[in-house]
């Protein structure tokens, strides 16, 4: 389950420049606050008070009643004049030349920017019009204060060339916000970037240099797991997986990324899970943190991992009288610092990490899995699968023994480029299982341990690639020379 939890460093492009997504995202802010001014557009469109507002203009009847009772002048509505005047404030403080040349950058120039940019800043655009706005909003304020008769008609004469303004420059700012998601919008494509056990990490990432991330969704990867037998089965994965990530959150107290299920149809009808999570920094992934630094900074990243093992360790030992226990895949990969500040900022120890890989549940009850074990199965070819499942128990208690999750972790620090760490992560490693926190305590982990372990991960490694390989031959999906070559290349390249 390693490889399909990382995200890759191929994520990152395409993020603009901060000063351009603080640019975006105030223009997104103030995107919905809009709703106030078309409603005060609709209020002073209405028959009943534009026959108010030309009485007022007239001046003949500039009383201080029908004032009060105008939609100019109405008590009820003060917040809603308040809530647009700082709408049309908020609009103005744009600055007109960084509006413009963002809106070049985001839509990729060319005439099409140039139209996005001219709806924003152009002689009819919405901040002229929001000019205009505002020296009425500046009248009406002085009209309020003090309401004279001569005050009031002047006010009410210039209302309907304010409603003009008001209503177009609602349709202009959200026009122009339309047309800059469309330009900005390269097509899409699925990639993949990597390969698990169960599953395979994919991402939508846009063709092209013009994303403006700050104007999309949240940018997040999917898990693309192997489909269901039903679509019963397929909600009972999507409930399991947000319920485990929910209880890492709430209740073990290990952070997890913004998550989320999504339960889609293959071109074949079958029913797929894609198990969604927030992306994060490619250069807080733990692996590379523990391949780029030095020996000193890896181990700081250690005992960061070892505090979330501690988490662990208390939750199911609290739970122990419920017979309920959570387990974690915890290796390197599986992690990702949380207040990363850069590859060239030393971690200090407190920055917390982010545990990422959710997307298979690991919860017991009175010894049961939460999920049917042939969920767990998916990983196998189907041809080991029949003599796999006797095995499978013991297979995901190392997913629930401490110990064990602790030999992988060190396992995997070796396979995964730094062996020399191994013997410099074991003393804190052993201090931490004989904390007390396990019982019974585990016996120390070895050099030897770690070695056993390797060589049993990767001989088991290969076995399934292999069978999986001869699988897709009696599928049709290759000939027997090349399923040859691809077993001889899995057994004589190095697995990472």
């Amino acid at each position: 389950m390693s490889g399909d939890v990382e995200v890759d460093a191929r994520l990152s492009a395409g993020q603009p420049h901060a000063d351009q997504k603080d640019l975006a995202a105030r223009l997104l802010e103030l995107e919905p606050r809009y709703t106030c001014k078309k409603r005060l557009a609709v209020i002073l469109n209405g028959a009943a008070a534009r026959r108010r507002i030309e009485a007022l203009a007239a001046g003949a009847e500039a009383s201080a009643g029908l004032w009060a009772s105008s939609p100019l002048g109405r008590p009820t509505l003060r917040s809603l004049w308040q809530e647009a005047t700082e709408v049309t404030e908020a609009l103005l403080q744009l600055e007109r030349a960084e509006l413009r040349e963002a809106c070049h950058r985001w839509a990729g120039g060319g005439r099409a920017a140039e139209y996005v940019a001219d709806l924003f800043t152009g002689p009819d655009g919405a901040l002229t019009l929001g000019d205009q706005e505002a020296a009425f909003f500046a009248e009406r304020s002085a009209c309020v204060a003090q309401p004279t008769s001569a005050r009031i008609q002047s006010l009410a004469q210039q209302t309907p060339a304010f409603v003009a303004a008001l209503a177009g420059e609602v349709a202009l700012f959200r026009r122009a916000l339309h047309e800059l998601r469309a330009t900005a919008r390269a097509p899409l494509e699925m990639r993949t970037y990597g390969w698990g056990e169960i599953s395979r990490t994919v991402g939508l990432k846009r063709r092209g240099p013009r994303l403006v991330e700050a104007l999309e969704p949240a940018p997040v990867v999917y898990k693309r797991l192997a489909p269901f037998p039903s679509w019963e089965a397929a909600e009972i994965y999507a409930r399991t997986y947000r319920e485990y990530n929910r209880r890492l959150r709430e209740e073990v107290g290990i952070a997890v990324p913004d998550f989320d299920c999504k339960l889609i149809r293959d071109r074949r009808g079958r029913p797929v899970a894609l198990p969604m999570q927030a992306r994060l920094d490619p250069g807080s992934i733990g692996k590379d943190l523990l391949l780029k630094r030095d020996a000193e900074q890896g181990r700081i990243l250690f005992r960061m991992v070892l505090e979330e093992y501690r988490k662990l360790a208390r939750y199911n030992r609290a739970r122990a009288s419920e017979d309920f226990q959570i387990g974690l895949d915890g290796q390197i990969p599986n992690w990702a610092v949380r207040d990363y500040r850069g590859e060239d900022v030393p971690l200090r120890g407190d920055e917390g990490l982010i545990f990422v890989d959710t997307n298979t549940p690991m919860m017991r009850t009175r010894g049961e899995e939460c999920l049917p074990m042939s969920f767990y199965l998916q990983a196998l070819p189907s041809l080991l699968r029949p003599l796999a499942r006797p095995m499978a128990k013991g297979v995901l208690n190392r997913y629930f023994s401490l110990r064990t999750i602790l030999l992988d972790f060190l396992a995997n620090t070796s396979i995964h480029g730094r062996p020399e760490l191994v013997e410099l992560f074991l003393p804190d490693g052993n201090a931490f299982l004989a904390e007390g926190l396990i019982e019974p305590t585990p016996r120390p982990i070895t050099p030897a341990d770690v070695d056993r372990y390797i060589k049993d991960d990767i001989a088991t490694w290969r076995l399934t690639r292999s069978l999986r390989k001869v699988e897709e031959m009696l599928q049709g999906q290759r000939g027997p020379i090349a399923t040859a070559r691809a077993i001889h290349r899995i057994y004589t390249q190095p697995i990472f």
